[in-house]
């Protein structure tokens, strides 16, 4: 893919992302998730419930030196072996979902090894995630998105506004919680870390841990999915 259409790829993906947070807690203002509405009301004092802790909120030990030093050894095992895999099934592309893949499996099967890690691990990764983003934004340029390749940057529109409409509608008319249904919407677009702060931001504490899971899970299974339907279908477009 030439590197002009990859650039207004990201400026798309940049404007359209920053135009649907602000519509998202827009459409969040005001709402409180049922379970956490029934146990404000029946508390007396609030300042309880909001020092309540949240099964899973604050895992992992404090930053040292030592953890971030494992947790960026196993990250570069991962990528490591995931180079490995590529090249012996001799794959294009599958880079990250096999690292996310992998990183979930080890997650799982070792929960207290890894969970010790997760304190100095998130640390590391704010800080790389940060110069991503300084990256990316870089490199992106709405002028230049406008030129080469507009009807990328309004089918995302398109598609996301399709999806909140579907999802708040099945949500209106079976009874969903609004703000699980919001929540959702965050993880499918923005992924587990946008939908994890969202639901702090809002002090929504009993579903940061939900969104979360419910973010990795989509880039588990949701990233297979659409990578194969491109394959299998798109590109004979």
């Amino acid at each position: 893919m030439a590197p002009n259409v990859v650039a207004a790829g990201l400026a798309a993906d940049n404007l359209m992302n920053a135009l649907y947070f602000a519509g998202l807690f827009a459409l969040a203002r005001g709402v409180m998730p049922r379970e956490e509405d029934n146990r404000r009301k029946s508390t007396s004092v609030s300042e309880e419930v909001d020092a309540t802790p949240v099964e899973g909120e604050g895992a992992g030990e404090p930053f040292s030196v030592l953890n971030a030093s494992y947790a960026l050894a196993v990250a570069a095992s991962v990528g490591y072996v995931t180079k490995l895999i590529c090249a012996a099934l001799n794959v294009r592309g599958m880079d990250i979902p096999i690292i996310t893949l992998i990183t979930v499996i080890l997650a799982t099967a070792l929960p207290k090894r890894l969970g010790r890690l997760a304190g100095s691990g998130e640390a590391l990764a704010t800080l790389v995630m940060q110069a991503f983003f300084v990256a990316v934004g870089a490199s992106g340029s709405i002028a230049h998105m406008i030129g080469t390749a507009p009807s990328l940057f309004f089918f995302s529109c398109l598609q996301v506004a399709i999806h909140v409409g579907f999802l708040l509608a099945c949500a209106r008319t079976f009874g969903f919680d609004r703000a699980r249904a919001l929540l959702a919407s965050n993880a499918c677009v923005g992924g587990p870390t946008t939908a994890a702060a969202m639901a702090s931001a809002k002090n929504w504490r009993s579903l940061i841990v939900p969104a979360m899971l419910v973010g990795v899970l989509g880039y588990t299974i949701a990233t297979f999915i659409a990578i194969a339907f491109g394959r299998a279908v798109l590109i004979k477009m």
